[in-house]
Order: structure tokens, then sequence, then C-alpha cells
């Protein structure tokens, strides 16, 4: 399996894994949300908490591994530079977004999956 189709396929399993967790994550809590003898239970007040910190620390991890990416691209670009080669102006391959956009997408796919998990079982 050429390097290209394997970052295609982990980019596909990771949007895989949002469609199925996240739409049950969402549901699950809106309805506990909403539930009028369960909004104001401290467990649903601290599940509210968790979700907001969860979201701000995926994003931050999203952030970071874009900003990896772009760095390295940056520093490719002027390692060609310095070697002597001029400038293509070529885009970024397809596997190289691919593996950037899932990088970005992991965290969120982590956390979805594990708040799914920890739904199910009621906890």
């Amino acid at each position: 399996m050429s390097r290209k189709t394997t970052r295609h396929t982990s980019l596909n399993r990771t949007l895989t894994g949002l469609a199925t967790d996240a739409p049950f994550v969402i549901a699950t809590r809106m309805s506990r949300m909403l539930d009028p003898a369960t909004a104001l239970s401290p467990a649903v007040q601290a599940d509210n908490l968790r979700m907001v910190w969860e979201k701000q620390a995926a994003a931050f991890e999203a952030c970071s591994a874009l900003m990896a990416a772009g760095a390295a691209q940056y520093q490719q670009a002027w390692l060609g530079l310095w070697t002597g080669a001029l400038p293509t102006g070529r885009a970024p391959s397809a596997a190289s977004l691919a593996g950037a956009l899932d990088s970005a997408l992991q965290p969120f796919q982590r956390r979805a999956r594990a708040n799914a998990r920890r739904l199910r079982s009621g906890r």
C-alpha cells in the first residue's frame, strides 16, 4: 500500500468515526440537557463543563497539528531554496493535505469516540 493510499485511508477512517460517533454524542447530551428532571443535576452540569473544555483542548491540538504541517511545508521550501533549487510554485500534494487534515481532525475524533463509549456505558 502506497503512502498516499495510507494517508487517504486514515483520513477516511477519521471522518467515518466522526460521522458515526458525533451524532450519538450530540443527541445524548441534548436529551440530557433538555430533560427537566436531570438538567440541573451536578452530573449533567459537570458533563456540560467537560464538553466545553474538551472542545477547547481539541481545537488547540488541531491548530497545533496544522501549524506543524505548515511549518514542515515552509521548511521544505526554504531547504529547497538553500540547496539551489528554484521555486516551482507547486501546490502541496493531495497526500500531504490529507495527512494534515487527518492530523487536525484526530483530536476531535478521539474525544468523540471516548465520549460515545462513556455515554453508551451510562457513566
